[in-house]
Parts: structure tokens; sequence; C-alpha cells
């Protein structure tokens, strides 16, 4: 099995980057001792960014996974970020080990900043939305341990850690999406005001109805919501922040999977 470890993220302007991953709270941790590639870290929350003069916007996710599950899918080493890369359409999926992890940091990359205390911001990336017709194929994907479930709207595939990338069959998105996990939405929310973060303004008229305690907070904060005062997910879309994807943060009890209804207020899809 594989689990997902990271987002990659390619940018032709590095500082440019720079700011607006300080804005969300992001530190610089790590860079390679010889080509541009940091890894940014945020609580549990890790970016690799790559410096590409072509192109700037969300590249990939980077996976641990076991050697067999390497040279079953066909990737091919990357010098520049010391692990094997699979290119599915554009996607490009980073795999290495526990142990290749290891070795690739200590031999390849400099320490920048050993601060990892938790602070305000999402804890980890749980999931991302992407266009249906993005990904031709499965196989790979199932190759490298994901497991596929199909919807009426959205095809879904699983990481063995929970990670679920919800493919939209409307194949409307305008760019990908990146979910992640708090324990506290409302202080997200402040924190990225005062730093300046655009983010979603919602409709609310039919969303607040079963929150009980905290549909007041709900409204006051802007947010959107699925649930009850005992099971929900409340969520706020920040908006292309980094440059060319959204990012939504969301808080959640005895909810797992990602909320369809909450999609589609992110999405504007509630009539």
């Amino acid at each position: 099995m594989s689990t997902v470890n990271f987002l990659v993220y390619k940018t032709a302007n590095l500082e440019s980057t720079e700011k607006e991953l300080i804005k969300l709270g992001f530190v610089q941790v790590t860079k390679h001792s010889s080509h541009d590639v940091y890894f940014w870290h945020l609580n549990e929350c890790i970016i690799m960014i790559k410096l590409d003069a072509g192109f700037t916007g969300f590249a990939g996710l980077g996976l641990v996974t076991h050697q067999d599950v390497i040279n079953k899918s066909g990737a091919e080493y990357d010098e520049t970020s010391t692990w094997h890369v699979v290119n599915i359409n554009g996607l490009e999926i980073y795999l290495n080990t526990e142990s290749g992890i290891e070795s690739s940091i200590t031999s390849f990359y400099d320490i920048i900043n050993k601060k990892r205390k938790l602070v305000y911001g999402p804890n980890n990336f749980t999931g991302l939305v992407l266009n249906n017709n993005s990904l031709p194929t499965f196989e790979i994907f199932e190759t490298i341990g994901f497991k596929l479930i199909t919807g009426d709207r959205y095809n879904k595939l699983l990481s063995s850690n929970n990670f679920t990338i919800m493919l939209d069959k409307t194949n409307s998105r305008q760019q990908p999406t990146l979910i992640a996990d708090t324990p506290d939405i409302f202080g997200n929310i402040a924190t990225l005001s005062l730093a300046g973060v655009p983010m979603k303004e919602y409709k609310q008229e039919t969303m607040l109805q079963t929150l009980g305690n905290f549909a007041h907070r709900v409204k006051g904060y802007n947010c959107a919501a699925e649930g009850n005062q005992e099971s929900h997910t409340i969520e706020k879309m920040v908006l292309n922040t980094p440059s060319y994807m959204d990012i939504i943060i969301r808080q959640r009890k005895h909810k797992v999977t990602i909320s369809e209804t909450t999609l589609d207020y992110h999405f504007d899809r509630i009539k």
C-alpha cells in the first residue's frame, strides 16, 4: 500500500510562491543542495516546491510506498528531487520508500529550518479534487496502492492513509482544489484574514438549520457546512493561494468522507 506524504507544486517565480506560502503559514525546511527543489512544512502538511520556467501550479503528489510498487509502476528516477516519478497525463506521482526518503533528505538536502511546533493552520492534507478526464486510466493508481470507488458525480481514489482524490465527472473544475483538515476552522479563518489571504464567500440560506451551537459561528465566519452539532464538517475555501489552485480547510467531527454537499457550496452548484 501507499500513503500520500506531500503535495508537489511547480513555479516559474520562486519569490512570488514563497510569499504566498508564508501568508498561509508555511515555513521552508529543506533545500536540495544542487537543484531548485525545496520542502515547506505547516504542521504535518508538506509541499515540495520545484522551480519550472514554463509552469506554475499544482503538479502532483508524493507517496511513501514499497520498492516493489515503485518497480511495477514504471517510475523513473528524477535526479533533481531524488524521488522516482511516474507521469499520468501530466499528473506527477513521486514515489519513495521510508528508508529512501531518509537517505535522500540526509544525502542531498540542506536543513534550512527545524521549526516543527504546532501553529495555526491545517494539520494535514486529506484530499484533492480534479476533473475526472484529467486521469484517463486508473490502472496505475491501483498498481501504486489506491482503491477506486465509482460514484454518480465523483469517482474516488482512496490511499491507505485515507487521502481521497475526488474526480469530478462534470469536468468543470478550472483548477485543482486541495483539502486540508484543521481542529480549529474559525481560528484559521481569522489568521488567514489578517494575512490578507482571499477566501470564498457563501450564500447561507439553507446550510445552518441543524448545526446547533455552531450555527452562529458558521454564519459569522461565513463557512460552508453540513451535518449537526454532533456530526459535521465546517469548511472554508482559500482562493488561488498558492496561484492556480484552491484549498478547502475543514474542521470535522464524525465525518470521515469528503462531503459532496459542501463541495456544491464551494463550486457554486447550490441552486
